[in-house]
């Protein structure tokens, strides 16, 4: 890590980068407690026989999308709580070129994706799809509570990252 340019080069011959900072991004904005950074689990390497590079594949997101209860650490979105026992986050974090990656893929997923405008369309789509299935299983106030705790976390989560990004300027 003494030449920053050649260990970028290096590391990005044999790990898909765009990805792991890509997903890292969304991951974070999202808000997931039970991933990397806080879990030791919940993600496989594989390597992609048409590039020879490992990829980040992350699983068992089940506990996306909520903030924390108190009793779960989730990540902030500078991930300044990250330290050197979470390695693959803390060294491309010390790096200027990665980190300046990761926060635009932030800015990119609030933006596009994860805006509250987008999610709550999504969130109101599947509401009218799965409602009157749901409400067989649970009752129907109960399912009512849990999209208006999404969308409020959307809401949430959007303005924590609008003053994160504020605070990169």
């Amino acid at each position: 890590i003494t030449d920053p340019a050649t260990w970028r080069s290096d590391l990005e011959a044999v790990f898909d980068m765009d990805t792991f900072l890509r997903w890292l991004a969304t991951n974070t904005v999202i808000q997931n407690w039970d991933t990397y950074g806080v879990a030791y689990h919940n993600y496989y390497l594989y390597t992609d026989p048409s590039s020879g590079q490992l990829t980040w594949i992350p699983w068992d997101n089940n506990e996306s999308l909520r903030s924390s209860d108190g009793r779960d650490a989730v990540l902030s979105l500078s991930l300044d709580e990250v330290g050197d026992n979470w390695p693959l986050i803390s060294y491309l974090l010390a790096d200027d070129v990665y980190q300046a990656q990761y926060v635009a893929y932030v800015e990119q997923v609030a933006e596009t994706i994860f805006n509250p405008e987008t999610m709550v369309m999504t969130y109101q789509a599947l509401y009218d799809l799965i409602q009157p299935y749901a409400v067989n299983e649970i009752n129907e106030s109960a399912f009512d509570a849990a999209v208006v705790d999404l969308v409020e976390h959307t809401d949430d989560r959007y303005d924590n990252v609008q003053k994160f990004l504020t605070g990169q300027e």
